[in-house]
């Protein structure tokens, strides 16, 4: 899952291994601190509610997702936090944000009970 521990690290070795997690649906993956993530073009069940409350129970195991990221913000110390989600147009910029505020909401909430039942698409 993690980007950095390629054997070869060039761009020809990036992008292949992108193009296989994407083909697996594994649209996440961690490059150091940062999330890369794929659009899958397709509904893979990303932002189930299955997928949220396993993020919230255990923010600690960093799994490559985008809740994973929320939670990471949210450790940090001080009162204000961001995530910058950047991509070209349509590579899921609106999805994701829409994603993360309501994993956000639920949380916030409820903790890892509210995510699973209110979290999804």
């Amino acid at each position: 899952d993690k980007l950095l521990e390629l054997e070869d690290f060039t761009e020809v070795h990036l992008l292949d291994a992108l193009r296989r997690r994407h083909e697996d649906g594994s649209i996440y993956t961690w490059v150091g601190s940062v999330l890369v993530s794929v659009n899958p073009y397709r509904d893979i069940g990303a932002f189930g509610g299955e997928v949220a409350a396993r993020c919230a129970s255990d923010p600690r195991a960093r799994e490559p997702h985008l809740y994973s990221t929320v939670l990471q913000a949210l450790a940090e110390t001080g009162d204000k936090h961001a995530i910058l989600i950047t991509g070209e147009s349509g590579a899921g910029k609106t999805e994701a944000t829409r994603a993360i505020l309501q994993f956000l909401a639920t949380t916030r909430r409820g903790g890892a009970a509210a995510a699973a039942a209110s979290c999804g698409p």
